[in-house]
């Protein structure tokens, strides 16, 4: 099916044909990854990449992504902001047409950022636009309990959605997907993302590139998914376990 089909309703299916596997006590990369593997294969079609991401604390995090954090924040000399509560924009799940793009630990620059400033984020145009877009003020990531406690008031969920994968520009004139190479390389014609909040804060994003373009309403018949991934995460999971548990090979699978 192409994403040019989708209608809340069909996304709904989507959605609730994976749900019903799911275990009862899931981690929320579990849940992650049946929503992902689920609209990858509903719109095959047409999805090139679907991925993801939810903000987690950097003390929260499993070895593997606090050492990519960590080195990020060190290669642009700014290990001195990475605290423990710092939120980290971490890869959760990810489905594609390149095989390494099944796997999150075959991801080699999403895998965990940390937001350890609105000027380091900002140097990210489509991590950036989309908070904007989310309606997130960047300034919560100097004092993520208080400002996130303001951006929560009133806030659903939010879309982030670029008219142009090619062409798209923000204010300061930068390609808002930097990632040229991708777009032209595999044909991008259509980029969103959804995303809401689920315990009091951590920030739950779901991210589409696709070969064909879609108009703005298409990729608003993603939202309602956003709640009804939150109603099984915030019933079924907690923060305490996002992660499979590691053994000292790696993360099981």
């Amino acid at each position: 099916m192409k994403l040019s089909q989708a209608t809340p309703a069909v996304v709904y299916d989507a959605w609730t044909e994976r749900a019903s596997s799911i275990s009862e006590r899931p981690c929320i990369s579990e849940v992650a990854k049946s929503v992902v593997d689920g609209l990858y294969e509903r719109f095959e079609e047409s999805l090139v990449l679907v991925r993801s991401f939810l903000t987690v604390p950097y003390q929260s995090l499993p070895a593997r992504e606090r050492e990519f954090a960590a080195n990020l924040a060190r290669s642009v000399q700014l290990e001195g902001l990475l605290a423990p509560h710092t939120p980290v924009f971490c890869l959760l799940a990810t489905r594609g047409s390149e095989a390494e793009w099944n796997d999150p630990r075959k991801s080699r620059g999403h895998v965990a950022i940390p937001l350890l400033s609105e000027s380091f984020v900002a140097s990210f145009p489509m991590l950036a636009m989309l908070f904007k877009k989310l309606a997130m003020p960047l300034t919560w990531a100097q004092e993520p309990g208080a400002n996130m406690q303001k951006w929560m008031t009133g806030y659903d969920v939010g879309l982030f959605f670029v008219e142009d994968p090619a062409t798209a520009i923000n204010e300061l004139g930068r390609k808002i997907i930097p990632a040229q190479e991708f777009v032209a390389g595999h044909s991008v014609r259509s980029a969103f993302a959804v995303g809401g909040t689920i315990f009091g804060g951590a920030v739950f994003v779901l991210t589409f590139f696709g070969r064909d373009p879609v108009e703005s309403r298409t990729a608003r018949a993603f939202l309602p998914l956003i709640n009804q991934v939150k109603g099984t995460l915030i019933s079924r999971c907690s923060m305490s376990r996002v992660f499979l548990p590691e053994t000292p090979g790696g993360r099981d699978d």
